[in-house]
């Protein structure tokens, strides 16, 4: 069984070092209960401490905290073998989750929070489902009060369970080895975007592996089905009201105005590139094809991003990862 856990707070997602460690500590220390659940994943949103008015996400602000309102929700999909559980953390802030100043009772407490969420997989499952329900609970929950003697075996633990994911991950096709959900992207999709890059979940570079990239994937899904013949660049339009940013023309390729932009409206200037970049390619993998406009102005988004970044904090070799995230992503579009 794999274990994926993740916080969410208003701009924020990713793994978690407060919850991460848990599900590789229940990944490697769990036996197996049954065949209809393989993979578990659970996601911690989390409140800010204080009320802060953002002056460009207030949208985003305001939405996240009431989505808090409506969890815990869970879902299993039976066809993946696959378990899904949203709760609002009682453990931390995202402040304190941004700062990364957890400790080891920190982690213990999540732990011990993490035994009163484990019951809502009841609620889904069947007499018919082949899982030992009663044995899992029994053993996870010895684990998770038990928790971690110390902060140099949550280290080891983690380590551990990255050693065994990367040895089972070589055994697979590049397509089996990342958590996607295929029988959600076009049948095409696949064999456009033929490469993990374009499906990394955890590469700011990649398309919707930054924040914005991944909320504009799972957004830009769910519109689709109800807008088919909608262009999307009203999807992008409305998702940019939405999270209460004004985007920049995103047909700016002049490089002084883009520097001047980077230093003006750094913000706004990074949200749009990677929005407009993560919609052609959602389009892409959604629709198997992207419309010719939208592959232009990500092309321009490109051009943009390749000037923006030389002015930046990025090492040499995260330099030299970014120029060829770029290369990837250009040569894709010119072909669309």
């Amino acid at each position: 069984m794999e274990f994926f856990f993740f916080s969410r707070w208003h701009n924020k997602y990713g793994g978690s070092n407060v919850y991460s460690p848990i599900g590789n500590l229940l990944e490697l220390r769990l036996d197996r209960y049954g065949e209809a659940i393989q993979t578990f994943e659970f996601e911690a949103y989390l409140r800010n401490a204080t009320y802060k008015r953002f002056r460009t996400m207030l949208g985003l602000y305001t939405q996240h905290h009431e989505y808090l309102t409506k969890l815990p929700k869970i879902a299993f999909h039976r066809k993946r073998k696959k378990l899904r559980i949203e709760f609002e953390s009682k453990v931390m802030t995202a402040e304190e989750e941004e700062s990364r100043s957890w400790t080891i009772e920190t982690i213990n407490a999540a732990a011990r929070e993490f035994v009163t969420i484990l019951p809502l997989i009841e609620r889904r499952l069947k007499k018919s489902d082949d899982f030992d329900y009663a044995r899992f609970m029994a053993d996870a929950t010895r684990l998770l009060t038990q928790g971690f003697a110390s902060e140099e075996e949550v280290a080891a633990i983690c380590a551990q369970a990255k050693e065994k994911r990367l040895a089972e991950r070589a055994k697979k096709n590049w397509w089996e080895q990342g958590d996607v959900e295929w029988d959600k992207f076009h049948p095409t999709a696949r064999i456009i975007l033929d490469d993990p890059f374009f499906w990394d979940c955890a590469d700011d570079f990649a398309p919707h592996g930054n924040d914005t990239g991944a909320d504009l994937l799972a957004d830009y899904q769910e519109w689709a089905k109800r807008n088919a013949h909608a262009p999307p660049m009203t999807f992008l339009d409305r998702l940019f009201a939405s999270w209460g940013i004004v985007p920049i023309d995103w047909n700016l390729t002049d490089e002084n105005e883009i520097m001047k932009s980077a230093e003006m409206q750094q913000m706004e200037l990074s949200v749009s590139n990677e929005a407009i970049i993560a919609l052609a390619f959602a389009i892409l993998k959604v629709k198997g094809e992207c419309p010719g406009d939208v592959s232009d102005l990500a092309l321009k988004a490109l051009e943009r991003d390749s000037y923006d970044f030389i002015e930046d904090g990025m090492t040499e070799n995260n330099k030299e990862l970014h120029r060829s995230a770029i290369a990837k992503m250009r040569a894709k579009l010119e072909r669309r």
